[in-house]
Order: C-alpha cells, then sequence, then structure tokens
C-alpha cells in the first residue's frame, strides 16, 4: 500500500508498531510489584494491628480479676 508504514503490512498478529515498547514493559512491571508490596504490607499491618486491639482487651481483662 502506499503510504502507509512498513509495520502495518503482514498479518494481524505479526504486527509490530503495535506492540508496546521494552520500556512501558519493565516500568508496568515495577508498578505492579510496588503496588502489590503496599497492599501486602498494608494488609500485614492491618492484620498485626487488628490482633493487637483483640489480644489486649483479652489480657487487660485478666488483669483486672
Amino acid at each position: 500500500m502506499p503510504g502507509s508504514p512498513d509495520c502495518l503490512q503482514g498479518p494481524p498478529h505479526v504486527l509490530s508498531c503495535r506492540r508496546a515498547p521494552l520500556w512501558f514493559k519493565i516500568v508496568s512491571a515495577a508498578v505492579a510489584v510496588v503496588f502489590l508490596a503496599v497492599l501486602a504490607f498494608g494488609g500485614y499491618w492491618a492484620w498485626r494491628l487488628q490482633s493487637n486491639i483483640t489480644t489486649s482487651v483479652r489480657d487487660e481483662r485478666l488483669t483486672k480479676a
């Protein structure tokens, strides 16, 4: 086809101009890892603080008796 770039010629599964650049894939993977780490860290502290509240109330009842 005249006037069309070379990357648009060929079967659709081989087109190279529709692929994401390597830097974008690396940045996306890094953001995903950081996001999962933040979720895990927040979940861990939420569980730890909730456990602390539960045991502190139970310990307080035992010491008052």
